[in-house]
């Protein structure tokens, strides 16, 4: 018997998209060709609820219920509740011994409003028409009853599939066939007849040229179809030519089939190098935030997978002469006739936009890093402009005692004057203008400071780019970068420029202020001591204190506004340490994530290779291959949930919520957990505060304790966990430390024990990893301090103490207990 599942799924998707009002003719050269579409037709009309009737002729019915059972139908539930109903010719097309359309046309009409009455929506039909080769009365009238179906049909809630045996039919009968029906399946295919003529035209046939005039009429209006699609096509060739972006499209198998212009200069390879190539191993797409990140999936490959389109912007392609190109795209499919037969890929270049993205995060960093020393601000910031800008040096020129002094230098030769004669310089002129905007040269040496400017000819300098300083109301310096060749900037790097030029700026003021105060301090001290010997003196020193007091006001109240901006950046800055904390973490976090996919990756692998043996041996049935997918959805579903905690683990808290203390350090332990089993430490969570039930399931491992009831608070359950994680990181790295120096032969161990003293919740976590020195417990928690010498960042426990003083008002101390430390926090409980 005929196993029908595994022939073309595209023919089965068609045949479950099948409405009802179709009226179909099936034209078959075999028995498997005829069954692979009638059975599934049958079979989706019963998933469906739908009355369901097959007329047998040139098979039994008991072969066509066998083929039924096969391809998995109940078919003795389905024939008891009569949705299912086989008859022969003589209960249908030739009842009464002969054949009349009119008569079966309302025969059909009375079984719908029979299959209404039992609660069928629609009724599905499929007849073998072999009976027409024989001798009965009336089958001459065959193509007539085919054509008058056409009015039928549209009327009434039936869809029908008329089979022909091609082997058995005259080609005048097919050819006639396929006049009556609007739809054809042939060669597992479903198909739209462009021959279908319809019923009323058809069935003028005594009339020959009405025929003709029609069919004359169809080639026409298909010529011009063609036509406008072949117009169509061009206008789309020519629209891809022409986009701002590379676009190339691969076929199934992964082999080129089109590459527009753009894609060919931005990759390095022409079209016809590449096509009919598999392209994925030569652009070596990779992916990450960095260049040199693993090899990558295809996105076309992505795209085959998901059904989907697939996007990214942290890719990259290898050009043909070697270089990385990065890229973001998007991959979408193609379908032709339903199916997916290629993929479209569409890529821009974001060299620039990633660049502006590490220039934005390198100038944020060392904004970061300004303290209070004047010079050394300046010295940061003019080498920043320098690199940002890629330039050959960079200065920062002031005036000072009528000379032009260069407070800032990056990259200058060890010849350069630092201090010179401003007359002639460029930085003068930039200072003497003020106009506020860039001061941009190029051709230097075709210019007159060629002569004026000595730096020009002894460098070699072709291009200069200068940006003046402003201390309050006044032009005091110039920033500038200096190019050896001909140079350009961007919008973007006018705009860098000008932002460090108004960084120095806020230098200039903040140093005149302490400047300004120093100098009213000196004047108020020295009148303090002068002697007043006479009306005049005391007077003149009484309108000098007045005028130092009047100073020392203003100052006092620009530097009550500076102290407000520099408490603002100070909280920003906090809220940077904790997102580069954070950013630090989720580091780690993936390499668990990576861990503990490999088990379900390997499984799934596993299964994949099981079902391709069960194929070739012939164990593959629908039982099976429904276990198979349920044990690889299990797998998925487990991966799904382990990005799900991830993901979940770093979204910052924007509201108060009541959350389980309990549950957050074990969601915490859980995230860790294999990455510390594998480094051979244990944790232990431990509740010993009164009433404390513990449970027998729910459990991390048997180490980590699960109890009822659980502790419960109001705050930010993520920053919780963050602070928790940040601890148990500290505590690992301690260990390992530890047995790097040969002291810790001993299993590591980090133990958390959650208890309640009065109305306060408190976590101690404490490790074996040796300790914090004595002399370093004070200033553990304060920025950028770190033990671990160049391993570490100072940000991970200054965060944490920021999180549960600030935003959830408890406390965190530290103290060293036994063979560690223990870390304590305490929080006010509800």
């Amino acid at each position: 018997m005929l196993n029908v599942i595994d022939k073309s799924s595209k023919l089965r998707k068609q045949i479950e998209g099948l409405e009802k009002h179709n009226h179909l003719c099936l034209i078959y050269n075999s028995r498997t060709e005829q069954f692979n579409t009638v059975i599934h037709f049958m079979k989706t009309g019963l998933k469906r609820g739908e009355k369901c009737i097959y007329i047998v002729d040139e098979n039994t019915a008991s072969a066509v219920l066998a083929a039924m059972k096969i391809n998995g139908v109940d078919v003795d539930s389905v024939m008891r509740s009569s949705a299912l109903t086989v008859i022969n010719k003589h209960d249908a097309y030739l009842k009464g011994g002969y054949f009349d359309p009119d008569v079966m046309i309302e025969f059909i009409d009375k079984t719908i409003d029979e299959a209404k009455r039992e609660g069928y929506s629609t009724v599905r039909v499929t007849g073998e028409m072999s009976w027409a080769l024989g001798n009965d009365k009336g089958v001459e009238r065959l193509i007539e009853y085919e054509a008058k179906l056409n009015y039928f049909f549209p009327k009434k809630d039936i869809l029908a599939i008329c089979q022909y045996n091609r082997n058995r039919f005259s080609p005048d009968i097919i050819r006639d066939v396929l006049h009556t029906h609007p739809v054809v399946i042939y060669d597992n295919l479903i198909c739209k007849n462009h021959y279908y003529i319809p019923p009323e035209e058809f069935l003028k046939k005594e009339n020959p040229s009405n025929n003709i005039d029609y069919l004359l009429k169809n080639i026409v209006e298909r010529a011009v179809a063609e036509e406008a699609l072949v117009s169509s096509e061009k206008r789309l060739h020519h629209i891809t030519l022409a986009l701002g972006e590379g676009l190339y499209v691969l076929d199934r198998f992964g082999r080129l089939t089109f590459m527009n212009p753009e894609a060919e200069r931005l990759i390095g390879w022409k079209e016809r190098e590449l096509l009919n190539k598999k392209i994925h191993d030569i652009i070596q797409c990779r992916h990450g935030d960095k260049a040199e990140g693993e090899r990558w999936n295809c996105p076309c490959e992505e795209v085959f997978k998901t059904g989907g389109s697939v996007r990214s912007d942290r890719a990259y392609f290898t050009r043909k002469n070697g270089t990385l190109l990065p890229i973001s795209y998007v991959a979408t499919p193609l379908f032709e006739n339903g199916a997916h037969s290629a993929s479209v890929v569409a890529f821009q270049d974001i060299t620039k936009q990633r660049r502006t993205g590490e220039r934005l995060s390198k100038l944020n960093n060392v904004f970061l890093q300004l303290r209070t020393d004047y010079e050394k601000n300046i010295e940061l910031l003019t080498k920043t402009c320098g690199e940002l800008l890629e330039a050959t040096c960079a200065l920062y020129n002031r005036l000072r005692n009528g000379l032009l002094c260069s407070i800032g230098r990056w990259n200058t030769p060890d010849n350069f004057r630092a201090e010179d004669n401003p007359d002639g310089h460029i930085c003068y002129d930039v200072i003497k203008e003020g106009r506020g905007e860039i001061f941009l040269v190029r051709d230097l040496p075709d210019t007159a400071y060629f002569h004026s400017d000595p730096n020009v000819s002894l460098y070699g300098l072709k291009t200069y780019m200068g940006h003046p300083v402003r201390c309050h109301e006044e032009f005091v310096g110039s920033l500038c970068v200096v190019y050896n060749t001909d140079y350009e900037p961007d919008e973007e790097e006018r705009r860098l420029i000008g932002i460090l030029a108004s960084a120095i700026g806020n230098e200039e003021e903040r140093k005149r202020a302490g400047d300004t105060l120093r100098q009213a301090n000196r004047e108020l001290k020295a009148s303090q001591r002068a002697s007043i010997n006479i009306m005049e003196d005391f007077y003149k020193q009484q309108i000098e204190l007045n005028k130092a007091k009047d100073d020392l006001e203003s100052l006092n109240k620009d530097l009550e506004e500076r102290v407000r901006q520099e408490t603002e950046m100070m909280k920003l800055k906090d809220k940077l340490l904790i997102q580069q904390s954070k950013m630090a973490s989720m580091g780690e976090m993936i390499g668990v994530i990576a861990h503990q996919w490999k088990q379900p990756l390997n499984a799934i692998s596993i299964i994949a290779q099981d079902l391709q043996d069960a194929f070739e041996y012939g164990e593959l049935d629908e039982s099976y291959l429904t276990k198979s997918i349920g044990n690889t959805m299990d797998q998925i579903k487990f991966m799904s949930q382990t990005v799900d905690d991830f993901r979940n683990f770093f979204l910052p808290g924007k509201e108060k919520v009541l959350f389980k203390i309990n549950s957050a350090i074990r969601e915490t332990i859980s995230l860790i957990l294999h990455q510390l089993q594998k480094k051979g430490i244990s944790v232990y969570l431990t509740c010993t505060y009164e009433g404390a039930v513990k449970k027998t399931s729910d459990h991390v491992v048997d180490k980590v304790c699960s109890c009822e009831p659980e502790l419960t608070y109001r705050g930010y359950s993520n920053e919780f966990k963050q602070v928790v994680l940040n601890i148990m990181d500290n505590g690992k790295d301690a260990i390992l430390k530890k047995r790097e120096k040969g002291a810790g032969d001993e299993e590591g161990v980090i133990s958390i024990e959650l208890t309640k003293e009065g109305d306060e919740i408190v976590v101690n976590i404490e490790d074996n990893g040796g300790g914090i020195p004595d002399d370093q417990l004070e200033k553990i928690f304060d920025p950028y301090f770190t033990t671990k010498e160049d391993k570490g960042t100072g940000i991970g426990l200054y965060m944490s103490k920021t999180i549960i003083e600030e935003k959830l008002g408890g406390a965190i101390s530290v103290v060293n207990k036994g063979r560690g430390a223990m870390f304590s926090i305490r929080l006010i409980g509800e």
